[in-house]
């Protein structure tokens, strides 16, 4: 199992984070499976149908799985945050679904 320290993952993670709002997330984290990041991917519905990748411009974690996320399908957005945009921006990241949302309803 992988496992972030919480010194590790405010660095690693949140570091672009309200003190607050990194406590809050670090406080939810579990340990993850390593394989995660080393089996192939076999099935993924973003080969097929169209997806974005929201990657944070100042993403301090190797990126183990963005690099096989491409595909003629996928938009790839980035974001001047972090790992975690979603923690740190989400009103970037709400700003992106709504432009998602605006292109595939007109």
């Amino acid at each position: 199992m992988i496992e972030l320290k919480p010194g590790s993952a405010l660095s690693a993670l949140f570091h672009d984070c309200e003190p607050e709002r990194a406590q809050a997330a670090i406080d939810q984290l579990r340990p993850s499976n390593p394989a995660t990041g080393t089996q192939p991917v076999t099935g993924a519905a973003w080969r097929d149908v169209p997806a974005t990748y929201v990657r944070g411009r100042d993403d301090r974690m190797p990126e183990l799985v963005s690099t096989r996320f491409s595909g003629p399908s996928v938009e790839r957005v980035e974001l001047p945050t972090g790992h975690c945009p979603n923690w740190s921006r989400p009103d970037l990241v709400a700003d992106v679904l709504a432009g998602i949302a605006k292109r595939i309803s007109a």
